[in-house]
């Protein structure tokens, strides 16, 4: 199974890092269960590093959907099951308005962040490729190396998603 490399500023980098936005906000989800690893790419905007600086498990997803019948009612809440609950905001690192802003009306989802790992050394986003799925090509990391051609391979990455995407990390020694 795939893992998943996630965009994030470093204004929010800072904070999940600091342990005070334990959940990241996405409109969209992978199409895999959790638990899944994330790589966290901090993004050079506002400063950051453009690399992938660690990791996370999401072990549970959160959504959340707009309620109310007219504009003035209208609000997200954290869909449980069948129920609709209020939103902690303090996780999110959000105030309410700027969750509907982001959301815009639709469908949010609510990435838990858990088991932190902070990289000694940041990695460049060319150690990361997407998935292939191919078992004999001799250029892609499914295959067993010869060391000759691991540059060649299509599959690596060479710029970081806009929010997230699915992808495999490179072996050792690539």
């Amino acid at each position: 199974m795939p893992d998943v490399l996630i965009s994030i500023r470093q204004e929010w980098v800072k904070k999940i890092l600091a342990g005070e936005k334990t959940v990241e906000l996405r409109r969209t989800i992978p199409k895999m269960p959790t638990p899944f690893r994330c790589f966290i790419y901090e993004t050079k905007s506002g400063g950051g590093c453009g690399m992938v600086i660690g990791e996370f498990a999401c072990r549970r997803i959160d959504r959340y959907v707009m309620v109310g019948t007219n504009c003035r009612d209208r609000a997200y809440m954290r869909k449980d099951g069948h129920k609709r609950v209020p939103i902690d905001y303090g996780p999110l690192q959000l105030t309410e308005q700027e969750l509907r802003t982001y959301g815009r009306g639709g469908p949010l989802y609510g990435w838990h962040i858990s088991a932190l790992k902070v990289y000694d050394h940041n990695r460049p986003i060319s150690d990361f490729f997407k998935p292939c799925g191919a078992s004999n090509c001799v250029i892609c990391e499914k295959a067993v190396w010869t060391g000759a051609y691991q540059n060649d391979c299509q599959n690596r990455l060479l710029s970081p998603p806009e929010s997230w995407r699915y992808v495999e990390e490179g072996r050792d020694g690539d």
